[in-house]
């Protein structure tokens, strides 16, 4: 059963899902994105090795067995070079995190429909992230966003960041488009 599951998941996305991709980017040459923190008890950090059981206590419960199926794996690598993965706590809790990767050429972006050849060895990938219920409208993803790209531009030296939504994520490409990114319009392979 787990096998089928696995292989219907598998083809739905290579088939569906992948084609239904918006890709967008930002350079992060001049100003970034930043935004005042709201909310003094929240604490943004990069994750370390350590915090994995806390992340996978603390969220999981709340992602679909399919996001901890493609995150998860992702999550399990935090210490790994070119990958960080960047965590709100609030009171003690992880409820926030934020996949980034730091050489875009070498994250899950080059196995979509994307032309590759747009990608420079200094460019950084924005991949999943998830807020659980409680702490939405918070603005702890924006507020992680911002920390990330100066965190990318200051500190990783990036020059342009990629992150893709899906068509059917209401707001997701609007919402990167108010922090300045823009839609990438030919990204399919000849």
């Amino acid at each position: 059963m787990y096998s089928f599951k696995k292989l219907f998941h598998y083809t739905k996305y290579n088939l569906i899902d992948k084609w239904g991709f918006i890709y967008l980017e930002k350079s992060l040459k001049d100003s970034v994105f930043t935004m005042p923190k709201s909310d003094e008890s929240i604490i943004v950090r990069i994750a370390k090795k350590k915090d994995i059981l806390k992340i996978t206590s603390d969220i999981f419960p709340y992602l679909t067995q399919e996001e901890i199926d493609h995150d998860g794996k992702y999550i399990n690598r935090i210490g790994d070079n070119d990958f960080s993965c960047f965590i709100a706590e609030k009171d003690g809790i992880v409820v926030h995190y934020f996949l980034v990767y730091e050489k875009a050429n070498k994250s899950p972006l080059i196995r979509t429909p994307f032309n590759n050849k747009l990608i420079s060895d200094n460019d950084s990938y924005l991949g999943g992230a998830f807020t659980i219920p409680e702490a939405r409208g918070m603005w702890i993803a924006p507020f992680t966003l911002s920390t990330i790209l100066l965190y990318l531009r200051d500190s990783v030296k990036s020059k342009k960041v990629f992150v893709i939504v899906h068509k059917n994520t209401p707001g997701a490409e609007d919402f990167y488009k108010k922090i300045g990114f823009s839609r990438i319009i030919s990204t399919m392979r000849a």
